[in-house]
C-alpha cells in the first residue's frame, strides 16, 4: 500500500520563508523515494483552524475536528512546519492541536493512535535557544511539539532545527551566519535522510 505525507505548515509568508523553503524540499525528497505516495497539505494560515471555546464548539466544529482526526489517521508520515515565535507556536498551531487531541479518539490514554506513525518536526528561529546563547532555556516550543507526537503514540519522532535564520537580515545577528549557514546544510543533510521510506 502507498505511503502517505501529510504537511502541516504555519509560516504566513509566501516568499522567503526558510521553514517554507525547507518543506518544500522535503515534500520534493519525499515524493522522489515514495514515487507511489500521496502528498497532503494542511496550510494552517491560509486556512486557519478556530481557537476554540467551550460556547462555541458546535456542529460544525465537530465536523471540523473529526476531519482534521480523519487526515492525521489516515498518514503514515506527519510533518509539522513551523517557526518558533516568542519562543514557542504560532497561534494558529496551538489551536490546530486542541482541535485534534480528542479524548476517546485520539489521546494519551487508550488513544494513542499515532502509534506507528512517523512524525519529523521542522522548527525554524530567528536567534538561538542553544546551550551557548543567552536564551538557553528559551525554546518552549521543540520539547512541546515532541511531547504531544509522543504522547500521542509516535513512537519516530524527529525535530530539525535551523537558528539563525536572521543573520543576514538583523546587523546583531550577523556574526551569526556562519552558525545560520552550518544550521541549513544540517537540515538539507537531515531532510534527505528523513525523507527515506518507512
Amino acid at each position: 500500500m502507498p505511503n502517505s505525507l501529510l504537511i502541516i505548515q504555519t509560516s504566513p509568508r509566501v516568499s522567503g520563508s526558510i521553514v517554507n523553503d525547507l518543506t518544500h524540499e522535503f515534500s520534493f525528497k519525499w515524493q522522489l523515494e515514495n514515487v507511489a505516495g500521496d502528498v497532503v497539505y494542511r496550510n494552517l494560515s491560509d486556512n486557519p483552524v478556530p481557537h476554540l471555546s467551550i460556547s462555541d464548539f458546535h456542529e460544525e466544529h465537530q465536523k471540523l475536528q473529526n476531519d482534521l482526526i480523519s487526515e492525521l489517521l489516515s498518514s503514515d508520515h506527519i510533518f509539522i512546519s513551523t517557526p518558533m515565535w516568542n519562543w514557542g507556536p504560532p497561534s494558529v498551531l496551538k489551536a490546530y492541536l486542541d482541535f485534534i487531541i480528542q479524548p476517546g479518539r485520539l489521546d494519551t490514554g487508550e488513544n494513542q493512535n499515532l502509534s506507528g506513525k512517523k512524525v519529523t518536526i521542522l522548527i525554524t528561529q530567528g536567534g538561538s535557544c542553544s546551550a551557548d546563547s543567552p536564551k538557553a532555556g528559551w525554546d518552549y516550543l521543540t520539547g512541546y511539539l515532541e511531547l504531544i507526537a509522543k504522547g500521542l503514540g509516535s513512537e519516530d519522532v524527529e525535530t530539525i532545527s535551523v537558528e539563525f535564520t536572521l543573520a543576514d537580515k538583523d546587523s546583531k545577528l550577523a556574526e551569526f551566519l556562519p552558525r545560520k549557514e552550518q544550521s541549513l546544510k544540517n537540515a538539507l543533510n537531515r531532510i534527505e535522510k528523513r525523507a527515506k521510506p518507512l
